[in-house]
């Protein structure tokens, strides 16, 4: 249950992140790098999740 529970925890986090340097800070440009690796990271997950617990 825990493994289910924890990518979606983070991908929160991630999507509150995002929501928070887009409308408040204000700095989506000067932190693509890390939009891009949060992206990378979570679609590389996903498809080890897909192939471990399908």
């Amino acid at each position: 249950m825990l493994r289910l529970i924890v990518p979606l925890v983070f991908l929160i986090v991630y999507i509150g992140w995002l929501f928070y340097i887009i409308f408040i800070q204000k700095s989506f440009k000067r932190n693509l790098n890390g939009v891009y690796f949060g992206l990378f990271f979570f679609s590389i997950w996903a498809i080890v999740y897909f192939l471990v617990f399908r």
